[in-house]
């Protein structure tokens, strides 16, 4: 838009499509809902209602403020702010979602002003728009089987080409067959067989794999016992990494190592079941605040492992 356009605008005067605010009133939302629901159309910030430039200043704020009640209708309308001279072009686009609302209601233009529509209105707002379709609305006065005409019903049922008796697309592609392939994944996981019931809802209730579920109920649980056997190599390069309290992510860190599965099958996973380390959150082994601290039998393998290496030393040094 130019200055060319502008002065076009200001001789028009105002119209269903054109509308002079000196500065951003209270009301403006009306507008937008207003112009959103017609045609389109534009209003200039900066006009005087007889046609003359007052002028305002075109600032960040303003923008901004203008925005953000385009964005609070519902649904939102789409804005174009733009500065000519001393005024500021508002495009409104006409919406595809029609009938928009601001805060203080529905809006549409009549003539040279911003109208707030009635009930009725609105009512016939929404039919005309297509919101509301006719042959799908409810008819609360309809009273059944007083009102209901079979013979009609059986000419639509033609006319349609509905047999009012659908057979069992036509509706599901295999009957039962659902169920019987939950079953049987769950026979072939090991899992007890799920429990189905039919309470106004349909409910499926899985049970996990027992011997699974007892490993992970072990898993965590600390040892103070002795440890004996071999530990694996993995397993005491973690204990020697650990410092404290650390998360999964800083002990795969401390031993450099870049895959997390190879890292949890490897060190974790094993030292959690040897109960060398454990979790500080064992109740939830999935918390984002999961650490892992050694345990006792942990500290007693690493105390192991430098007499052993002390006693290795001197069996050289003697040499």
């Amino acid at each position: 838009m130019n200055q060319t356009d502008l002065d076009i605008l200001l001789r028009e005067g105002e119209g269903s499509m054109l509308e002079y605010k000196e500065s951003l009133p209270a009301s403006f939302a009306r507008d937008l809902a207003a112009f959103a629901n017609s045609a389109g159309g534009k209003i200039l910030l900066g006009v005087r209602d007889d046609g003359t430039v007052a002028g305002v200043r075109d600032t960040n704020e303003l923008r901004a403020r203008i925005q953000d009640l385009a964005r609070n209708c519902d649904p939102p309308v789409k804005v174009l702010v733009e500065p000519v001279g001393k005024v500021l072009a508002v495009t409104v686009r006409e919406s595809e979602g029609k009938p928009v609302q601001c805060s203080e209601g529905f809006f549409w233009r009549q003539g040279a002003s911003t109208q707030k529509l009635s009930r009725d209105e609105i009512r016939d707002f929404f039919r005309s728009e297509g919101v509301i379709r006719f042959d799908l609305s409810i008819c609360p006065k309809f009273r059944y089987p007083q009102d209901f005409d079979r013979e009609k019903y059986n000419a639509w049922l033609r006319l349609s080409g509905i047999t009012g008796r659908p057979r069992t697309i036509e509706f599901i592609e295999k009957a039962g067959t659902g169920i019987k392939r939950i079953r049987d994944e769950a026979r072939a996981q090991g899992c007890p067989e799920p429990r189905f019931e039919e309470t106004g809802f349909f409910t499926a209730t899985f049970f996990p794999n027992p011997e699974v579920r007892s490993q992970a109920g072990t898993m965590p649980g600390p040892s103070t016992g002795e440890v004996t056997g071999e530990v694996a190599g993995e397993v005491i390069r973690l204990l020697t990494a650990m410092k404290d309290e650390m998360s999964r992510g800083e002990m795969q860190e401390a031993l450099h190592l870049r895959h997390e599965d190879h890292f949890r099958e490897a060190y974790l996973v094993p030292a959690l079941k040897a109960g060398l380390i454990e979790m500080t959150i064992p109740d939830k082994p999935r918390s984002s605040k999961q650490r892992y601290r050694t345990t006792a039998a942990g500290l007693e393998v690493l105390g192991r492992q430098k007499r052993s290496a002390a006693s290795k030393g001197k069996s050289r040094s003697s040499r």
